[in-house]
């Protein structure tokens, strides 16, 4: 009997652990899109309001007789194009604001000053996260955040682990393409499954901003300035670690105010803790 009650229970733990991670990739996969859509929203709609505009402009200029306006100079040509020009209304207001929105939304994200070089072999296993800016998703709070890099033929492997505020323990795991061989320092990182890898709109932009000496600590941030993390191998980190942090994030436009600092569980009281790749939370790179 009481080895039937503990197979049962095993078989309940996988499928909850089963579900769980469903629930974990289903929320990454949001998570991504929303993210992209909020980084090249602009450029979208930009791009559709100038395809617009072209298409109701050639389409007035087909129906504006040619031998009307040849020879004439620019003030006839306005004259017998401003009934089709007015008849754009709303239309061209909305293709121009979108337009210019997006070309300021362009101009506003400024790229991310990187580290100068990243030895990934160094850099790959076990990180905590010490302090993030939060983002939606934290709204329930976020603890014991963990995460554990393995290295990949085209860049990394991002493992993340980390507890909700209802005790559950969530992972998900992403895929990090190098986009600068330089440096290795820049990645296209994707939650999304890799039959979606053809799709931009799941990739998103993650630079290592800064990483010690000795690999103990690192930084990584979005050049949306709506993500960063300081990561250490150790759950605490230094005053003078922080204040250096806290420095090089607001030299790269960073509003250190919001930042949220990682509780973690005591190492001889966490549950489940045989390894990163086993056990306990990590934070979340969208």
């Amino acid at each position: 009997m009481a080895a039937a009650l503990d197979t049962l229970k095993t078989s309940i733990e996988a499928a909850e652990r089963a579900v769980y991670l469903a629930d974990a990739r289903a929320s990454d996969a949001g998570r991504a899109l929303r993210a992209h859509w909020r980084s090249k929203g602009p450029m979208i709609v930009g791009g559709a309001g100038g395809v617009i505009l072209l298409r109701q402009l050639l389409k007035a200029r087909r129906k504006v007789p040619r031998n009307r306006i040849r020879g004439q100079g620019v003030g006839s040509w306005f004259r017998s194009y401003s009934p089709y020009i007015s008849a754009l209304g709303p239309q061209a207001l909305t293709a121009v604001s979108a337009l210019v929105a997006a070309v300021i939304a362009k101009n506003a994200k400024k790229a991310l000053a990187s580290a100068a070089h990243v030895d990934l072999d160094r850099f790959v296993g076990n990180w905590y996260e010490v302090a993030r800016l939060p983002d939606q998703a934290d709204k329930d709070g976020v603890s014991d955040a963990r995460a554990t890099y393995s290295r990949t033929n085209d860049g990394l492997q991002l493992l993340s682990v980390w507890r909700r505020a209802d005790g559950r323990v969530k992972r998900s795991t992403g895929r990090a393409k190098l986009a600068d061989d330089a440096t290795q320092s820049r990645f296209k990182i994707s939650y999304s499954s890799s039959v979606l890898d053809v799709m931009p709109f799941v990739w998103s932009d993650y630079t290592i901003i800064d990483v010690a000496d000795d690999y103990s600590t690192a930084i990584v941030g979005a050049a949306d300035r709506k993500h960063l993390w300081l990561l250490s191998r150790n759950s605490t980190v230094g005053e003078a670690a922080r204040q250096d942090f806290l420095n090089k994030a607001r030299a790269q436009g960073f509003d250190t105010s919001a930042l949220v600092y990682t509780r973690h569980t005591p190492r001889d009281t966490a549950p489940e803790r045989k390894s990163v790749d086993e056990s306990m939370p990590t934070g979340h790179f969208t």
